[in-house]
């Protein structure tokens, strides 16, 4: 994996960021970071304050999009691994395992299960559960992983990249305790409930995004923030080909092709 961690302290040294609770990620233990959404800069801010090479898990269309300024940035700053929403049951489950098998290779994962963001709205939302689902496919006998709640607050509003970093506002990170996970793991491998172990991802995911909620002072409110529909997936080379047709084996085959070529470039 490439490191970017010279670009990213060269990054710390531009912001008014401060971060809390580093001690609370063990060195040489795999881990999935979740955090709270309030802007487009928040996939910056998390890994910028680490110190350690992390993979960002963010929107293919952040990564693959053609729009030269979001990718450059993106590509010069984050490790990313596309995470593609919008193109069917197939490519969603294909992203997360793709995700557990990074986990379970070693890496600290970073991930916003709100899933998008409402710009000056200040509350952190009902997460999805595609991390408890990665940790919970990866955990084996001598393999737990961590995840860990990151709460990140901001001190007034952030505009988008348009002005590429900006510099005036405060950032707090703050790095809370690891989830303690372990008897609702139990009760999720021990039911043949699809239902139940729904609810089972939803407590861990909910446990998470609760304790950044109180950490930083925010109301909690339990729904999605709707995710607009694109009805599109999204390639390596910014082709996107309708929902529907990528359903096509020829397509998928494709999809797995560019994320075996990424899994590759992290081994």
């Amino acid at each position: 994996m490439i490191s970017k961690l010279d670009e990213l302290r060269e990054l710390r040294e531009k912001l008014n960021i401060s971060v809390n609770g580093l001690e609370n990620i063990k060195e040489n233990k795999s881990a999935i970071l979740v955090s709270n959404h309030s802007c487009l800069m928040d996939i910056f801010y998390v890994p910028c304050v680490i110190d350690k090479d992390i993979i960002s898990l963010i929107s293919s269309r952040l990564m693959y999009k053609n729009d030269t300024l979001r990718k450059n940035v993106v590509n010069k700053y984050l490790n990313g691994f596309p995470i593609e929403a919008h193109g069917g049951i197939v490519y969603s489950q294909m992203c997360l395992e793709y995700s557990a098998k990074l986990l379970k290779d070693g890496h600290i994962l970073s991930i916003f299960p709100e899933g998008a963001y409402i710009e000056d709205d200040g509350n952190i939302y009902k997460g999805r559960t595609g991390a408890a689902r990665i940790l919970f496919s990866s955990i084996g006998d001598e393999f737990k992983p961590s995840i860990i709640p990151v709460a990140i607050k901001i001190d007034g509003k952030i505009e988008e990249l348009d002005n590429y970093f900006p510099t005036d506002n405060e950032v707090k990170i703050n790095i809370l305790e690891p989830v303690n996970y372990e008897e609702i793991y139990y009760n999720y491998i021990n039911t043949d409930s699809r239902k139940e172990k729904n609810l089972c991802l939803h407590q861990v995911t909910e446990t998470a995004m609760r304790r950044i909620a109180n950490s930083i002072g925010k109301n909690y409110i339990d729904e999605y923030i709707e995710l607009f529909p694109k009805n599109n997936v999204i390639y390596q080379d910014g082709e996107t080909i309708k929902t529907e047709p990528a359903q096509n084996v020829e397509h998928v085959y494709r999809y797995k092709r560019e994320l075996d070529s990424i899994i590759k470039n992290y081994s």
